[in-house]
Order: structure tokens, then sequence, then C-alpha cells
């Protein structure tokens, strides 16, 4: 568990002058190439959802480990004025949530899928900055 989320810090750490573009694409891909074993990690983490505990669940600790590096990510960015006034928070959980669905899509799907995750990195971004309204 350590070293996945040794990893997940690795792919969602920033450089102070990377774009928000280069950020994202960069951590939607590094997810993509996390290895099988990551991948199962992760499943064991999701099912244990179910179950109540008193302990922080498994999940907890990849998604706090994933949202918190892009939180501080999209402070700098706000501070930097690069984009507007957004909560730093909402934007974090919602980019966290389209990468990490994207990544079980692949991985269900694999190279089979219709979809080019190069393609999808970039209409994902293209919303993201753009909304969906015409």
């Amino acid at each position: 568990m350590s070293k996945l989320l040794s990893r997940l810090e690795e792919t969602f750490d920033y450089d102070e002058d990377k774009s928000i573009e280069d950020y994202l694409k960069h951590c939607f891909h590094g997810i993509l190439d996390f290895s099988q074993e990551d991948i199962s990690i992760i499943r064991v983490a999701m099912q244990e959802i179910t179950g109540e505990t008193d302990k922080k669940l498994l999940i907890s600790h990849i998604t706090d480990t994933i949202i918190n590096e892009m939180e501080e990510f999209f402070k700098l960015q706000l501070e930097k004025s690069v984009i507007k006034n957004v909560n730093s928070k909402a934007i974090s959980v919602m980019c966290f949530s389209i990468i990490f669905q994207s990544t079980i899509l692949w991985q269900i799907y694999g190279n089979n899928a219709d979809i080019d995750s190069d393609i999808f990195a970039d209409d994902y971004l293209d919303i993201i900055f753009n909304g969906i309204k015409p």
C-alpha cells in the first residue's frame, strides 16, 4: 500500500511552472500506466467500501493522496491568477473523478476500447476550460 501511495504522490506531484493542461494530462496518463498490481490494490480498496469500520478505509488513503495533491496545484493556479476564483477542492474532486473513472474504463476495456486516450484527455480538458454550452 505504501508503494502505491508513493506512486500516487509522484503521479500527482507538480512543478510550479507546469501548465494546467500538462499537469492534468500527466496525471491522466500516469494513472493509465499503473501496473496490474497497483490496480489490484485499488480494486481491493474499492471492495472494502461496503463494510462499516472504525478504521480509515484504504480507498480513503488513495483518494486523499490524489485530491490533496490536486488541490494544492489548483490553489497555486488561483494564487497565480491562471484560473478564475473557483473552489479548489471542488475542481480537484471533479478532476479526480474524471481521471479515476477513466482509469477504470481503460482497465475494463484495455486496448480494445473504442476511445483513444489522447483524444479523450484533450476532450476532457476542452470541457474543463470551455464548458459544454455553445
